[in-house]
């Protein structure tokens, strides 16, 4: 279950600094941006394995040290890396102001992931976290496009 989720992450294979990954990005703004958050969202939280085992981890992360360790990666270490890589290829490609991109990243991303609990508790909501995410990810441009 939990591979799955490797498997059809956004995350997978990301690379930032590749010209062949990065060159759909290239002059991303927020309808973009709040487009793929919003896929994923869908993805992670649709999929009935992926949001299972997300639950699994979430209840065995107090039992099982590296149950913890796997949520935190999954949770936290990579989204982290994966926004901060997309808010320097951002700022690098000119659409973003020249800010700390890890700070960036945690506004960006961060609000997204207790989004995502609360589809888990409640998943008739989909359609409030949906404009919520949009209407974050739109604040958030205006904040920090140049």
């Amino acid at each position: 279950i939990v591979s799955d989720l490797n498997e059809r992450s956004a995350f997978t294979g990301a690379d930032w600094n590749d010209e062949a990954y990065t060159s759909r990005f290239h002059g991303m703004g927020a309808g973009e941006a709040s487009a793929m958050v919003i896929s994923h969202v869908k993805l992670i939280t649709g999929d009935l394995n992926i949001s299972r085992g997300r639950r699994v981890l979430m209840i065995e992360q107090f039992r099982d040290r590296d149950m913890a360790a796997l949520l935190t990666k999954q949770n936290y270490t990579d989204v982290m890396k994966f926004f901060t890589g997309m808010m320097e290829f951002l700022i690098r490609d000119g659409v973003l102001e020249d800010r700390d991109p890890e700070i960036m990243a945690a506004q960006f991303a961060l609000p997204v992931t207790g989004w995502i609990s609360l589809i888990d508790r409640d998943p008739e909501r989909i359609g409030e976290v949906e404009d919520l995410i949009q209407r974050h990810v739109t604040a958030f441009f205006e904040s920090y496009s140049k």
